[in-house]
């Protein structure tokens, strides 16, 4: 029940121990009380991480796919696209997902910090300028919850559209 090291260092019951250690007192310690030895096996460290050599480390993975992806303004996000952003925040200046609880919490007001595009252009730029498909949002909504909803596609973006009361996922939308 007490370990050796708890019992060589108690000095007998107090007020406050009454009800963890009942019915000892130092005469009984006595013959329990012998040098410490911790007995116990150390604590395992992390198993190592066995990845394929010939796998790239994450670093590089990452390096990689934003050479692949092209820089912010090849994808659209110019100049143009930061004065467009700025005027919807200021006509939108809420999380529209914060605002219906689009997460299943209570709705909440918050304040958007970026335009999302609702459903994802993929580089088509007649949906990446329609504006009835943007949406208000704050950080933590658009990376977190959203982005995982894209990811998962489908039904789920359907039903989050309807929630924000979004038209329809376009035709020239590219599939998820």
């Amino acid at each position: 029940m007490f370990s050796a090291y708890f019992l060589s260092r108690w000095d007998g019951p107090s007020d406050a121990d009454h009800h963890f250690v009942p019915n000892l007192t130092k005469g009984a310690l006595a013959s329990a009380r012998a040098p410490f030895v911790h007995c116990e096996p150390p604590v395992p460290s992390m198993p190592p991480t066995h990845r394929d050599k010939r796998q790239a480390a994450r670093p590089e993975k990452r390096q990689q796919y934003d050479h692949e992806r092209g820089s912010a303004a090849s994808r659209g996000y110019d100049g143009r696209w930061q004065k467009a952003a700025r005027s919807h925040l200021s006509r939108s200046p809420l999380c529209r997902y914060c605002e219906v609880g689009a997460w299943g919490d209570k709705p909440r007001i918050a304040q958007a910090t970026l335009v999302d595009h609702f459903y994802p252009h993929g580089g088509d730029r007649a949906l990446f300028w329609s504006t009835q498909w943007w949406v208000s949002s704050c950080k933590a909504c658009h990376d977190g919850p959203k982005q995982a909803v894209e990811r998962r596609g489908g039904r789920g973006l359907v039903a989050l559209g309807r929630t924000l009361g979004l038209p329809p996922r376009p035709a020239s939308a590219p599939p998820n």
